[in-house]
Formats: C-alpha cells, structure tokens, sequence
C-alpha cells in the first residue's frame, strides 16, 4: 500500500505538468499551483451505504396494523398553540401543495404547504 505523502507527491507532479502545458505566464501557473496544493484527504475508513445494512422489522402485540395510531400531540415551543395529528405534510411544490390536496389531507388531520403561486385573495378565499 502506497503511503499518503507518496500519492500527494505524485498527484502535484502530474498537476504541476498538466498545469505547465496550459499556461504561459508564470504568474499566473505558480499561483494556481500554490492553489492545487489543496489535495483531497484519502479515508481509509469503512463507509456503509444503504445495501450494507439491514434494518430487521421488531415484533409487535398489535394483531393488525389498523391499531396502530399514527397521532402525535405536538405543542409548539414559541407558543401556546397545541395540535394534534398525524405527522406528515405535503410539500410545497406546485402540483402537490394545492388546496385540493390540503382538503383531502385535513380528513386525515395531516398538514398541507400551500405552494407560492397562490394569490392572498385566493388563499382567503379558500379559507372561508
């Protein structure tokens, strides 16, 4: 295995000739060598990706998946307003967080982003 001051010898070799041939000032080459002195760290560490772990379902005493409750009882930190629901929203994007999908997502108690191209008029609107 070759060492880490090695490879950083040879990486600024082969920049230094490549640079060379690209410029023809010296100014200007010495200064982007003094900047290519910045060579990546190599990590000789395990790295694990999401094919390299299994995540193992626990055993539960539920007899079905309708008795679990998704609802959470949140209080915000700033104030004293307190809500309850299920912890999922619908983003802000143009095609999902529209006030159809906020309708749909307030029968479940879920929370809808109301995308930016809605007008105030048409956001009060829809509120009454």
């Amino acid at each position: 295995m070759i060492n880490q001051p090695v490879i950083k010898k040879m990486v600024m070799n082969q920049s230094r000739a490549i640079l060379a041939r690209s410029y023809s000032s010296s100014e200007n080459f010495d200064y982007t060598i003094s900047r290519a002195n910045r060579v990546p760290k190599i990590v000789n560490e395990i790295k694990l990706d999401f094919k390299d772990v299994l995540i193992r379902p626990q055993l539960s005493t539920l007899s079905s998946r309708s008795g679990v409750d998704l609802e959470r009882d949140f209080k915000f930190k700033h104030s004293d307003t307190k809500w309850k629901g299920i912890p999922i929203m619908s983003a802000n994007m143009d095609t999902t967080g529209t006030f159809e999908i906020a309708v749909e997502f307030s029968k479940h108690n879920m929370i809808t982003c109301l995308h930016k191209h809605y007008t105030v008029e048409e956001t009060v609107t829809w509120g009454k």
